[in-house]
């Protein structure tokens, strides 16, 4: 009965063990995982020549979708990628804009809480 029980303890200690040795590479892996997400993020910025922008705008670049970081980096003008990173973190009807809803407000050639176009009201 003794050897037994004790046969239990040792083989639960063992499987508890073997348990975290074999979490820590998971761990590991999220690393990568991470890491590797940043390499592409950083790779999909190259070929959006990103690569010219200065360190700022770089930095800013990283914060959007696939899609604006493609307009902010080849279609904007320094003057544009200078006012939709002016324009994030502002309010704008009581929401804070972020990086993309700024380079979708400049790309249309939109200012926060202005009239985007179309016919007047007339009385």
């Amino acid at each position: 009965m003794k050897n037994t029980l004790f046969t239990a303890v040792i083989t639960l200690f063992a499987a508890n063990l073997c348990a975290n040795q074999t979490a820590q590479p998971e761990s590991k892996m999220d690393a990568r995982v991470e890491d590797n997400a940043t390499a592409q993020n950083e790779q999909m910025m190259m070929g959006n020549n990103c690569d010219s922008l200065p360190a700022d705008q770089k930095s800013f670049a990283l914060q959007l979708n696939a899609s604006n970081r493609t307009t902010f980096c080849n279609q904007f003008t320094p003057s544009q990628r200078a006012s939709a990173m002016q324009m994030s973190g502002t309010m704008n009807n009581g929401v804070r804009m972020t990086p993309d809803m700024a380079v979708e407000q400049t790309a249309r050639g939109m200012t926060p809480g202005k009239n985007p176009g179309g016919c007047p009201v007339s009385r």
